[in-house]
């Protein structure tokens, strides 16, 4: 299915830690080669209006909309959003500038 590979595609970018997909066909992906620190199980495709190309932004709308299940360390999945988001995204708000009261 399209969306599990643009899934896929989206993920080679969250090659950092250690954690597990489950797709709603039951195959498995496992990133990493420890214990997982967190599952994230998609109950059935995303669809394409939810695909975006903030793989964060993603996870998080379907989540909102009872996609996909989280389960683990939500300290772990934090930290790998935050490493994995969008580069311009996170440059905005790392600005001081940015922070100022006019």
């Amino acid at each position: 299915m399209l969306q599990k590979l643009i899934i896929k595609n989206f993920i080679k970018q969250w090659n950092f830690g250690n954690y597990t997909i489950k797709f709603w066909d039951e195959e498995i992906l496992q990133i990493g080669n420890a214990e997982p620190k967190f599952y994230l199980t998609f109950r059935q495709p995303i669809p394409f209006k939810l695909l975006s190309k903030d793989l964060s932004l993603t996870f998080a709308e379907a989540y909102m909309e009872g996609l996909i299940d989280i389960q683990g360390d939500y300290d772990e999945i934090a930290k790998i959003i935050y490493l994995h988001s969008s580069k311009k995204y996170l440059k905005k708000y790392q600005n001081p500038q940015h922070f100022k009261q006019n």
